[in-house]
């Protein structure tokens, strides 16, 4: 019975850090927080998710709820869901070309102390990027030539400011 316990316990803490992510990432899109704007504190759910062959499908079918939640209160037609299915995606593909020797059919949870320093930050700073790149140029279509340096200024900024907030978020979860 106190296993059962423990099981909602955990489940309950974890729905409510999901809820508080998306809480924040909303007040971050008040027009006044403006370096805040470039920041999506949301990718964390989706980074620290483990990594399973099994359940990629209902990662992706989460990803794309979430993904068209946030394109409803955005209004922005569908750039949050492809640029979060895009993440969840290539987060998969990019941890199974650094980690071939890692089983992922039993599970695996993003962690410096299992896959190291430097696989951690290219598992996290490539997909995020990825996901900047797909929704600022989506963003910005029709891309007008005068245009793309503010856009890739606008990619290299989110995705400084986006993986710093997440390794701090992930320091922070770990104290």
């Amino acid at each position: 019975m106190k296993f059962k316990y423990l099981i909602y316990k955990d489940r309950i803490i974890i729905l409510s850090k999901i809820i508080f992510l998306i809480l924040l990432q909303l007040i971050f899109q008040i027009p006044d927080f403006y370096i805040l704007n470039f920041c999506f504190i949301y990718l964390y759910i989706f980074f620290f998710i483990t990594i399973n062959n099994d359940k990629i499908l209902l990662q992706l079918l989460l990803t794309f709820i979430l993904g068209i939640c946030l394109d409803i209160v955005s209004n922005t037609n569908g750039i949050y869901a492809f640029s979060l299915i895009l993440f969840v995606y290539s987060r998969y593909n990019i941890a199974n070309l650094l980690l071939p020797k890692i089983n992922f059919k039993k599970g695996l949870r993003i962690s410096i102390s299992r896959i190291g320093i430097f696989n951690f930050l290219i598992i996290l700073i490539c997909p995020i990027f990825l996901h900047n790149f797909a929704f600022y140029f989506l963003e910005n279509i029709p891309i007008e030539a005068k245009y793309t340096f503010k856009i890739f200024y606008k990619i290299i900024l989110s995705t400084i400011i986006t993986s710093f907030s997440n390794i701090l978020l992930y320091i922070l979860s770990k104290a």
